[in-house]
């Protein structure tokens, strides 16, 4: 079968789904760095009670999990600014505002 050139076109509709998956997407990926950094923590703490070992040992890691979870935040909020704002155009045009 051959391919089709013909452009794909795509309404507010489509461009609203796809803020709104993103923005949950984003929402899952917030909590699983929050059960990281829960789990990190409580390993530290263990680490240190049974052998010693301190929590400095753990610096690098808990910067690398601040740092996803600022890219988590920051994603997360632009895109559900897109879908705030795709959602009030959808109302404009089917009528609801």
């Amino acid at each position: 079968m051959p391919k089709s050139n013909t452009p794909k076109t795509y309404d507010i509709y489509d461009i609203y789904d796809v803020q709104s998956l993103a923005a949950v997407d984003m929402d899952w990926m917030e909590t699983s760095i929050e059960l990281i950094r829960a789990k990190v923590k409580k390993l530290s703490k263990r680490l240190e009670e049974s052998y010693g070992v301190h929590g400095c040992n753990f610096s690098e890691l808990e910067t690398m999990i601040d740092m996803f979870q600022y890219l988590a935040l920051t994603r997360n909020d632009y895109h559900q600014q897109q879908e705030k704002a795709y959602k009030e155009e959808m109302d404009v045009l089917e009528g609801n505002k």
